[in-house]
């Protein structure tokens, strides 16, 4: 498999936000550069229950026009195994409907 090519086989499924909504999004870029995304706090809500984590390192962080707050489609994986420099987890759309999407160096559930 080259660089460019992506197996689904090598995603390792690390939350599922079936059922969720995004109840808030923060996002802290560098000073210097907007470019730069250090951290995405995302708070997931499902059953009355709130669920914080914290992403780092955040890289290609796209939010399409249209997302309507619904993390359904929404998945965090373990892709550590395609040795990206600096990647190890993907936040990915599953479904059509408009999604965020980002790579991160890590991720932690936050209280």
């Amino acid at each position: 498999m080259s660089l460019g090519e992506v197996s689904l086989t090598d995603r390792i499924p690390l939350v599922s936000f079936a059922g969720s909504h995004l109840e808030e999004l923060r996002v802290t870029f560098d000073r210097e550069s907007l470019m730069h995304c250090y951290f995405v706090e995302l708070v997931a809500n499902s059953n009355q229950r709130s669920h914080r984590y914290r992403f780092s390192g955040v890289r290609n962080l796209v939010v399409e026009e249209g997302f309507s707050g619904s993390l359904a489609d929404v998945c965090v994986s373990d892709i550590s195994s395609r040795n990206w420099d600096g990647v190890s987890v993907e936040v990915h759309k599953i479904g059509q409907d408009p999604g965020i999407t980002f790579l991160a160096s890590s991720m932690e559930p936050c209280s």
